[in-house]
């Protein structure tokens, strides 16, 4: 299973692994898109209701990827390697700054 750069399948996932990873990038692009939302718009209401959803997407992400390791021995060795390893973001992330002036939710 590949996906194009919009987010949409192309072939078939044939495993109950590959099932569940692609639920996994579905996940994805939708958090992705939430937080696109919320990146161009100011209004906090709204925003605050897009974040609630991101929670929840990020919660079924997490139940997924909890899957994937129980039916992937290969997926649950590489978990348990990395978890071992003490890396990770050493700094903040980039921090998106948008021109609301130019944005269409206001």
């Amino acid at each position: 299973m590949s996906y194009t750069t919009k987010g949409q399948p192309q072939g078939v996932a044939y495993s109950i692994t590959n099932k569940i990873r692609e639920a996994m990038i579905s996940e994805i692009v939708a958090i992705n898109g939430y937080a696109n939302h919320i990146a161009n718009s100011n209004m906090e209401e709204i925003n605050a209701v897009w974040r609630a959803i991101i929670k929840d997407e990020k919660n079924h992400y997490g139940m997924l990827l909890t899957l994937l390791r129980a039916y992937d021995p290969e997926q649950y060795k590489a978990y348990q390697y990395f978890k071992s390893m003490k890396n990770g973001p050493h700094g903040s992330m980039q921090v998106y700054q948008p021109d609301y002036d130019k944005q269409l939710i206001h």
